[in-house]
């Protein structure tokens, strides 16, 4: 129903001359925000890029790597993600996979639900579910000692979190998408 009342709003403003994005109206909470639209452009993406601190990626050492063989994985509660880990785990001695979740067993249970979803059965003894608050937190979500513990043991890292719903404006995506992507290129 909302996005049929969104499709009459903007019908109705595109009467009045006012040109607003369908995504735009979708983010939006307050008719003060919509009016608002014309004053304030939304960033462009030449913009982002002439705004952004390039300087805050950070080099990884890879001659620091002690063990090779073990994964970071995000997304694992995503199409992407469980298909590239479904991919990967033989691969691999140890796989820990970032689960938005607060305990370890409701990560466990939104990793599972997942691989019911896409009927996938392999093999999850050398998977490690660690449960975050969210990648776009300090420490990528995980406390300051398993971040710490984690960037001495990982070699290879699979980034496939993302926001993708095509519906919000891509301000509204930006910290779930390119700041937790950023601090998993700092974490590397």
């Amino acid at each position: 129903a909302d996005s049929i009342n969104i499709i009459q709003l903007q019908e109705e403003l595109n009467k009045l001359g006012i040109k607003v994005p369908y995504n735009y109206l979708f983010d939006k909470n307050s008719i003060e925000d919509i009016l608002n639209y014309r004053s304030h452009s939304l960033l462009t993406k030449q913009d982002l890029v002439n705004s952004f601190d390039f300087n805050q990626i950070k080099t990884p050492d890879i001659t620091s790597f002690v063990n090779t063989d073990i994964a970071l994985v995000t997304g694992v509660t995503g199409s992407l993600g469980i298909h590239v880990l479904s991919e990967i785990q033989s691969s691999f001695k140890k796989i820990y996979c970032l689960v938005r979740a607060r305990t370890p067993e409701q990560a466990w249970n939104k990793f599972n639900q997942n691989k019911m979803i896409y009927n996938l059965n392999f093999p999850t003894d050398n998977i490690q579910i660690i449960p975050i608050t969210n990648l776009n937190d300090n420490w990528m979500g995980l406390s300051e000692k398993q971040y710490i513990e984690l960037t001495s043991s990982v070699s290879h890292i699979y980034h496939n979190a993302a926001n993708v719903n095509n519906m919000k404006s891509f301000d509204a995506l930006y910290n779930d998408n390119v700041v937790s992507t950023l601090n998993v290129i700092n974490f590397s």
